[in-house]
């Protein structure tokens, strides 16, 4: 199998390299904070799946770590008076500014332009470069140099895992949506679980809990999490709204709620009580008729108010619309 993927893979360079080719500036020149990419372009490159024309190439500037941290999407300069072939040359005005620096610096001076295409069909081609006025005692290292070779394949890589990641991933809500008694989980994650083992024992000292339903479906979301967590990182933070959780015990940010609030939620024991934020008081209870002692109001009030539980409750917030 991976043969052939190997294969598919070659054959997708060599029909991208009839579509593109790339005259200057090669791979790994020297670039200054304006340069110019040009080369020979077939006009093929600029169709759409539907049939209509895009006359952009999608320009992305990707670290060493194959993170975006610029993009743009110029109409090239089409000189059909200079052709190659069933090729036009092209050329396209780039530009660094003073917001790329920190990311240009954290690469060494490698950076990588990824050039593709308005037709998702056809695979994007990557050109490593070094920016001059940025070199550093590393940019030259062995191993800097064999990880800004591979850095398109990197990006490939992750962009896979993580349609995978997503693929399984779907297997998992459909099973607990199996379970579901008509709540939605539409914001139900699990893998920011990290800091909530002292939130169940304040639970544990006074309130029985029941066998968590969805313990299988966290298994094995924690499982792709392993799997992929590479790509998952790559891709960034997403706004998952869950500060902590622990054994069917959750604190939870909901994107759509209006106000600062947060819900304290055991779906095992049908809790769903919302505090105030930054008060960390409670407010009222959601659809339950369970509720919660004074005794664990205040030891949770006491939780949430910890620095390091208080800033990702910040951190959520900040993510709302």
């Amino acid at each position: 199998m991976k043969f052939v993927a190997i294969i598919k893979k070659i054959i997708k360079s060599l029909l991208n390299e009839n579509l593109i080719e790339i005259d200057s500036p090669r791979p790994n020149d020297y670039i200054g904070a304006n340069f110019t990419i040009s080369g020979w372009v077939h006009l093929s490159w600029f169709e759409r799946e539907a049939g209509s024309s895009d006359w952009r190439m999608l320009i992305n500037y990707l670290g060493l770590d194959a993170r975006t941290f610029m993009g743009t999407a110029p109409s090239p300069i089409l000189d059909d008076q200079n052709m190659k072939g069933d090729k036009v040359y092209f050329s396209i005005d780039c530009e660094l500014t003073w917001a790329n620096i920190s990311f240009i610096q954290n690469s060494h001076a490698r950076i990588t332009i990824r050039i593709e295409s308005p037709n998702k069909k056809n695979q994007p081609i990557y050109l490593p470069l070094i920016v001059k006025q940025f070199e550093d005692g590393v940019t030259n290292n062995t191993e800097i140099i064999e990880q800004h070779k591979h850095v398109g394949e990197m990006e490939m890589q992750y962009i896979n895992d993580l349609k995978l990641y997503y693929k399984e991933m779907e297997k998992v809500y459909k099973s607990r949506k199996e379970k579901d008694e008509g709540r939605s989980y539409e914001y139900l994650y699990n893998d920011a679980a990290t800091v909530a083992f002292d939130m169940f024992e304040i639970l544990d000292e006074e309130e029985s809990l029941e066998q968590y339903t969805y313990e299988n479906e966290d298994k094995r979301e924690n499982e792709l999490y392993e799997k992929y967590k590479n790509a998952l990182d790559w891709q960034g933070p997403l706004a998952r709204g869950i500060v902590s959780e622990f054994n069917g015990f959750e604190l939870r940010v909901y994107s759509d709620d209006h106000d600062k609030h947060f819900h304290v939620i055991h779906r095992g024991k049908k809790i769903d009580a919302r505090f105030s934020f930054p008060e960390m008081t409670l407010l009222n209870y959601k659809n339950t008729k369970n509720t919660i002692s004074s005794k664990t109001e205040k030891k949770i009030r006491e939780y949430c108010l910890k620095p390091e539980i208080y800033k990702v409750f910040e951190k959520e917030f900040s993510r709302r619309p």
